[in-house]
């Protein structure tokens, strides 16, 4: 076992001690990423002149900005197929994925630092808030038992490399048309 896995399984079995710990790495692997896309559409549709809440096409744009990354994260993923953490030590995390896909790259932590490099682009005064949650989650997804934490690590690269680059080409694309 290398020092990868060894320091993901110490750092879930830490987790698994107490009942907190369990509760706190459960809000932040599954629901942490709901309110940060819920924050970016929020930021993208309200309107501060009539103080309403309109989506519209920003919020399609930036929403759209979440595939690239997404897409890439999926193909190494079927490419790669390594089996998640609770699967190699037979126990059970404390979450069950809705999908059961490989564990390299962690999803999450890319659709999060998708978000992350959104916000660095668009939104920099959401960017400290949103990192710090970037990095709640990828860790929780760690400390869950889900992933390994060489997988938010390539998820992450992938969120802040691909998001930037599928930006300036989207933008290239709609400025032709």
């Amino acid at each position: 076992m290398n020092i990868d896995h060894k320091f993901s399984h110490a750092f879930f079995n830490k987790t698994r001690q107490h009942w907190l710990s369990r509760h706190i790495a459960v809000a932040a692997s599954t629901h942490l990423i709901w309110l940060m896309i819920g924050v970016l559409v929020t930021v993208t549709a309200w309107n501060s002149e009539t103080i309403v809440f309109v989506p519209g096409a920003d919020t399609l744009f930036v929403l759209a900005l979440l595939l690239p990354a997404w897409g890439v994260t999926g193909i190494i993923s079927k490419l790669v197929n390594r089996k998640r953490p609770y699967l190699e030590t037979k126990q059970k995390p404390l979450i069950d994925p809705f999908v059961h896909t490989a564990s390299f790259p962690s999803a999450h932590a890319t659709f999060a630092f998708t978000i992350i490099s959104l916000s660095f682009l668009f939104y920099t005064a959401l960017l400290p808030y949103m990192l710090a949650a970037g990095i709640v989650v990828a860790l929780g997804r760690v400390a869950t038992g889900v992933h390994f934490f060489s997988d938010i690590l390539a998820g992450a690269f992938i969120g802040l490399l691909v998001t930037p680059y599928a930006t300036v080409g989207v933008i290239m694309i709609l400025e032709r048309l």
